[in-house]
């Protein structure tokens, strides 16, 4: 009786361990989604996306990578999110700083790099504060297609 008792006590607590793990699997696994978004039809990777915290009615640095794993050269046409009412891709240039660019074009292999200092997206006229810990949703829009994408919000 006792060695019955241990034996439906031992099936217990393995049911649980793989009940718990298996949480903490589907867990990781939504975090990383937010810092990956593929389109699996055209083979673009949006990583690493993240905007810094903001008040209503200001503007915000969006930083991500967006890499061409396709078989064409991709054009960047804009970058859009329902948190702003308008969003620039600007580049730094040597003698008049920044300036808006209407397109970034990406060859097939290479990575548009928003991280930098010398190309940047800017969210403008932010419609709500932006707090540390959220996430948002943006929009990467390529002449041929948009990929939907998430960032987190927080200071790099």
């Amino acid at each position: 009786m006792i060695e019955r008792i241990k034996g439906a006590i031992v099936d217990i607590w393995k049911g649980a361990c793989v009940a718990v793990g298996t949480t903490i699997l589907l867990f990781q696994s939504s975090i990383a989604s937010a810092d990956i978004t593929t389109e699996q039809l055209n083979n673009v990777l949006v990583e690493n996306a993240v905007i810094e915290p903001g008040k209503s009615g200001g503007n915000a640095r969006l930083r991500f990578r967006v890499a061409n794993l396709g078989a064409n050269n991709l054009y960047l046409v804009k970058i859009s999110t329902d948190i702003a009412s308008s969003a620039q891709i600007k580049m730094r240039m040597p003698e008049s700083g920044y300036e808006s660019v209407s397109y970034v074009p990406i060859k097939l292999g290479e990575t548009f790099d928003a991280e930098t200092s010398h190309l940047v997206v800017e969210v403008q006229e932010l419609r709500k504060d932006l707090v540390s810990g959220t996430e948002i949703s943006f929009s990467v829009e390529f002449t041929d297609f948009t990929v939907a994408a998430f960032a987190d919000v927080h200071f790099r």
